[in-house]
């Protein structure tokens, strides 16, 4: 489909991911080089993210630019229940068109009635990065599109699906994607719950490709500076893991986001470094005092998990969708009532 494909849309829903990110960006530079006209929409990254993905590729250049936008129509619509038309001519004279309508109503209906409106052009091929569940109706609703598919990471790693579309298109991984695919690889492997065969093989492969690794070095402390490790640190001194449930629980109040200079734009990238150290639990559960919600609803959670399955599960119960292996819930008034809760649902669960 996108080899047939002109344009292309490609989509990564609203989370602050950095495996979505270089999954978008690496997708977006393939259809750049195989000549297609591709957009590829960042406005959810941070830009500690999209520096990162910078660093990857080329550090004099934007992964994310070149985008290709989308042509619209102008469309003039009317009531033919109030307007029937007989027949339709237009008039070209100079600067000026006439589109001319024969109605036997013409000396009743009103010209204000007329509705002068755009609409954009669909897309061939519209690509969605793993979005959350919730998200893909309202992304399927604001790009028109012709076709549609959907990466996931229900069967392999966005890394391992890089890959092959890569290689679906050039027949090998072109050198200026490998520290780009690298990054993504050894990061999903990084917070595997057990080692996976096609992920370690894909890294094997890299390894032989002379890998840049100063630009890896670099990307890593664009994506993890100082000042992330200092929430972080506050984040695992107030973390614990609950051997019933195999959880691991971590919380960050307000006063550390103010002591350490971070926003809550981290939370992910947190969560993200507790599941590497602790690959054996079922769930995760960062929570953390949100200072834009009401004061008696102040506190919000991040949920992670391993099983696919019992996580959407422990997601409806909070009243939220899962995107990728976690997803938020809110509304909680005290962390005290969050752990509660949220610990009454996961023993339900499993």
């Amino acid at each position: 489909m996108a080899d047939q494909a002109e344009t292309i849309a490609v989509r990564m829903g609203k989370a602050n991911d950095i495996t979505k990110a270089l999954a978008g960006a690496l997708a977006h530079q393939t259809f750049l080089k195989a000549g297609k006209k591709s957009h590829i929409d960042s406005t959810n990254l941070s830009e500690r993210t999209k520096n990162c993905v910078n660093a990857l590729f080329d550090e004099n250049s934007d992964a994310f630019l070149q985008n290709f936008e989308a042509k619209e129509n102008i469309l003039i619509k009317l009531n033919t229940k109030d307007l029937p038309v007989s027949s339709l001519k237009y008039e070209n004279g100079g600067d000026m068109l006439k589109i001319i309508l024969e109605s036997p109503k013409a000396k009743s209906f009103d010209p204000k009635t007329v509705l002068v409106e755009k609409e954009a052009v669909p897309m061939d091929l519209l690509l969605l990065i793993d979005p959350a569940e919730a998200e893909v109706e309202s992304i399927l609703s604001e790009t028109a599109h012709k076709n549609a598919v959907k990466l996931s990471t229900k069967e392999k790693s966005l890394a391992v699906k890089s890959a092959e579309i890569l290689e679906a298109f050039f027949g090998e991984i072109p050198d200026e994607f490998k520290e780009a695919l690298w990054f993504l690889a050894a990061h999903e492997e990084k917070m595997s719950h057990h080692p996976k065969k096609e992920t370690l093989a894909l890294l094997a492969r890299l390894l032989d490709q002379n890998l840049a690794h100063e630009k890896i070095k670099k990307a890593k402390e664009v994506l993890r500076p100082s000042d992330f490790w200092k929430l972080f640190g506050r984040a695992l001194a107030r973390s614990s893991f609950e051997k019933e449930t195999a959880t691991t629980w971590a919380f960050l109040p307000k006063a550390d986001f103010e002591k350490t200079n971070e926003s809550d734009e981290s939370l992910l990238a947190i969560l993200e470094e507790m599941r590497g150290l602790r690959p054996e639990s079922n769930f995760f559960a960062l929570l953390w005092e949100n200072s834009l919600e009401p004061a008696t609803k102040s506190i919000s959670a991040l949920m992670a998990g391993n099983d696919a399955a019992k996580l959407k599960t422990l997601a409806e119960l909070l009243g939220a969708s899962p995107a990728s292996s976690y997803f938020f819930a809110k509304g909680f008034a005290t962390f005290s009532e969050a752990e509660l809760k949220i610990r009454g649902f996961i023993r339900r669960v499993l």
